[in-house]
């Protein structure tokens, strides 16, 4: 006779552990609870606007040099926490909207353009974010995009930080 479930440890720093409790109890449920829906979330809807694979593949391609598989990991648990505790994606999704001024749920070429100016390729790096080459930005695409800007402004703190740029 087989389990019906599976215990798994995962090691968290105390504040992630207590954004987690706050969020789970923000929502009338329970820690494990929250992670098995995050969990179940990702493996069973890639297409939908959570969709935490389209951000892990467009950091997986472009940040190779990502520090390594343990800070991937914590990287990846804050992503999810930001996804669940903070306004990030609404705002992002309000910057969407700004942009997509036919309202169809996609950001063209001509929009960009008008958005971003006439040299808009030079700001918008289309075959890194758009991630399946229909040549449009769909809110999960815009919102990837948004967080590698993040992050990689972040790599550049942490880079001028190794190297003694400190304060």
């Amino acid at each position: 006779m087989s389990k019906k479930s599976e215990t798994l440890e995962v090691r968290l720093s105390f504040e992630l552990k207590e954004q987690l409790r706050t969020a789970a109890e923000s929502r009338g449920a329970s820690v494990s609870e929250l992670v098995r829906d995050i969990s179940e979330a990702y493996l069973l809807s890639p297409e939908t606007t959570f969709s935490a694979s389209r951000w892990w593949l467009l950091i997986r391609r472009n940040w190779k040099s990502f520090a390594g598989g343990l800070i991937g990991l914590i990287v990846l648990a804050g992503l999810m926490l930001a996804i669940v505790e903070s306004d990030y994606f609404s705002s992002t999704a309000r910057a969407f909207r700004t942009i997509d001024l036919n309202a169809d749920g996609r950001i063209g070429e001509p929009e960009l353009a008008l958005h971003y100016g006439e040299n808009w390729a030079n700001s918008v790096p289309m075959p890194q974010i758009d991630i399946d080459g229909d040549r449009h930005l769909m809110l999960s695409e815009f919102q990837a995009w948004q967080l590698a800007i993040q992050l990689q402004a972040y790599q550049r703190l942490q880079s001028s930080d190794d190297a003694g740029g400190a304060h």
